[in-house]
């Protein structure tokens, strides 16, 4: 597994999977809450740097394609090993799904 270099105002995040199943079955979602804790959010990885954006959840559901994404597509940290970049939040967590993409609503409460 290759460490992925730092980035400013973001922490590297390296998913490994040791499921058997392959990465391109493995759908992730991220959510979470900025530090001002005003509303809850998805991360949309960037395909090709793995740096994530903060997308509203009011807004979006993680059904959208860009948000709910095969591990397989996150840029490669190894074998089976994938990473992305999360910007600075309070709370977060992740998901996986497998075969379909996760379809989930985010509301704060």
């Amino acid at each position: 597994i290759m460490p992925p270099p730092g980035r400013l105002n973001y922490a590297p995040l390296v998913i490994v999977n040791n499921t058997g199943i392959d990465s391109s079955r493995l759908y992730v979602v991220g959510k979470g809450q900025t530090l001002a804790a005003t509303d809850a959010y998805f991360l949309q990885p960037n395909l090709s740097t793995g740096v994530c954006t903060l997308v509203p959840g009011s807004s979006n559901n993680s059904a959208d394609p860009n948000i709910s994404v095969p591990l397989s597509k996150l840029p490669s940290a190894g074998v089976n090993a994938h990473y992305i970049y999360v910007p600075q939040m309070i709370s977060g967590r992740f998901y996986l799904s497998v075969d379909t993409p996760l379809y989930m609503e985010t509301a704060l409460n």
